[in-house]
């Protein structure tokens, strides 16, 4: 692969990871017309999710470092004496990391089972292209939470399975992963700072998850892709980490459902090239 493809493959990763216009549907869309079969380079996917999960560690540092604090210094001292469920359900920072391994489960469970048949998707335009439209309904659905349910709730054990379960589901190709939990996240009634930070923050131990199992792929590729790695990796993680703190503030502003629009036009112009070119 030349370095001039590598770059615009991981600005594509680096904009769609984050942004909620699904990242796998664009990828699947931009092999396409490049005429790159990404599918037969599995590691080069991995190096470009490498490069935004990066990024999403140094946005959250902060809040990863305090939940690591908690784990390793808080807990022990405070258990003995107040009980697990006071350190990690009654305290805040303990309550959302309970909520990251609680979510974490059932987007594992589907990851297992249903990976093969989601990523399936991965070469059907068509069905990345009725997925994006669907991706476009649900963003567009958080205009009619209502105000008083944003924040109503908070971290729970229900919230976290069903936007854990929603992450899982967000594997198949054209369903962007953050645009569907950051929405699930509203309609349960986490706040728009939250909602943004759980879903960013849920999503670090499934792709991390999703990394140790493609290091092989990784391990397989020739020394001569070195430099279009480089510049994959470097352009995601830039591209992502830019777009990421963007969004963050756009979440807050209650502007998600903007992106709709976005998908909905890609969406109906994929459609449009689908029909005149008779291309699956």
């Amino acid at each position: 692969m030349d370095l001039l493809k590598s770059a615009i493959l991981g600005l594509l990763q680096g904009l769609t990871e984050f942004l909620p216009i699904s990242s796998s549907g664009h990828i699947v869309l931009a092999q396409h017309y490049l005429h790159h079969n990404m599918e037969s380079n599995l590691g080069f996917v991995a190096v470009l999710h490498m490069g935004t999960l990066v990024a999403t560690i140094l946005v959250f540092r902060k809040a990863i470092y305090e939940m690591v604090r908690h784990i390793l210094k808080e807990a022990p001292r405070r258990a003995p004496n107040e009980g697990i469920r006071a350190v990690f359900w009654n305290d805040p920072r303990g309550r959302l990391i309970s909520a990251i391994i609680i979510g974490s489960i059932p987007t594992a469970i589907i990851g297992v089972l249903f990976k093969d048949m989601l990523e399936r998707i991965f070469g059907n335009v068509l069905l990345v292209t009725v997925a994006l439209a669907l991706t476009g309904a649900l963003i567009y659905s958080t205009r009619f939470i209502p105000a008083s349910r944003r924040g109503s709730r908070g971290h729970g054990f229900w919230t976290a399975i069903i936007v854990g379960t929603v992450q899982g589901v967000a594997i198949a190709p054209g369903i962007s992963r953050s645009g569907s939990t950051i929405t699930a996240g509203l309609w349960m009634g986490l706040d728009r700072g939250e909602a943004g930070e759980y879903s960013f923050l849920l999503s670090i131990p499934a792709i991390t998850g999703a990394l140790l199992l493609t290091l092989k792929d990784i391990s397989t590729l020739p020394k001569g892709e070195i430099p279009s790695l480089i510049m994959g990796f470097a352009v995601a993680f830039v591209a992502g980490y830019i777009s990421l703190r963007w969004l963050l503030s756009f979440i807050k502003g209650g502007k998600l459902h903007y992106f709709a629009w976005y998908c909905w036009l890609i969406s109906a112009l994929s459609l449009i090239c689908y029909f005149l070119k008779g291309t699956v």
